[in-house]
């Protein structure tokens, strides 16, 4: 994680926002929007089939104008 955060800390991007790919994956994202200093989405997706694509349902969380960092999980 501190190498991944200085990375991304060193490309200087403005108006951050961290974005989970998932609810479950929250705790994590919040440790690192903390550690950058920025707010939270989280995106509440589904999975309908079993080929592993999921289908964002709903974002929880404001991304209008913000350069979205979607952490991995």
């Amino acid at each position: 994680m501190p190498v991944f955060c200085e990375a991304v800390t060193a490309m200087g991007l403005e108006d951050l926002v961290v974005v989970s790919p998932d609810i479950g994956f929250g705790k994590q994202a919040r440790n690192f929007s903390r550690r950058f200093g920025t707010s939270l989405a989280i995106a509440e997706k589904e999975r309908s089939a079993h080929d592993e694509r999921a289908e964002v349902l709903e974002l929880i969380g404001e991304v209008d104008g913000c350069t979205e960092l979607l952490v991995p999980d």
